[in-house]
């Protein structure tokens, strides 16, 4: 093989460029970055950037964005927690398990939703039906999935109910 025969076989290949994977959680440190540009009067211009970044994949920390994580994980817990306190039920969330709050006879997931899309139309319907001779409204909510299928099915009940029947406080 010549140089020439090299150089024919390396023209059309382009140089690989290393992108790193995304990190599944970022290890934050100090960092310094020296940007260049092409000044006015044709020179190099270099600029020193500090802040913080990955020490793995490079990506540049948003505070913000750091911030408003922390608010809603507070917010949520808060939130899970009044809800456990309200129906008398043991916080568990915190343990990792999959159920929030429990108790001897209960086991439960809190799940908070921003106003738009809190399913209103399950509270609607369970305000139409009548409230006579001492009964509690319940809401069957039924899956039609189609033939060979099992359709799921679930129970609502507004939580004033539920206090009434299981304790807890409102």
């Amino acid at each position: 093989m010549t140089d020439l025969d090299d150089a024919a076989l390396w023209a059309g290949a382009a140089p690989a460029l290393v992108v790193p994977k995304r990190c599944r959680r970022h290890e934050w440190g100090d960092t310094l970055t020296t940007l260049t540009s092409t000044a006015a009067d044709g020179g190099i211009a270099y600029r020193a950037a500090f802040g913080v970044a990955c020490s793995r994949c490079g990506k540049q920390k948003d505070d913000r964005a750091s911030r408003r994580g922390r608010t809603n994980r507070q917010r949520g817990n808060a939130i899970e927690r009044e809800w456990a306190k309200r129906l008398g039920l043991r916080r568990v969330g915190h343990h990792g398990g999959p159920e929030d709050a429990t108790n001897d006879l209960f086991v439960g997931q809190a799940k908070s939703l921003a106003t738009g899309r809190f399913p209103g139309w399950m509270t609607d319907e369970l305000a139409k039906l009548p409230r006579t001779e001492g009964r509690i409204p319940i809401l069957g909510v039924l899956e039609a999935p189609g033939p060979g299928k099992r359709g799921r099915r679930i129970v609502v009940i507004d939580e004033a109910d539920w206090i009434a029947l299981h304790g807890g406080t409102e």
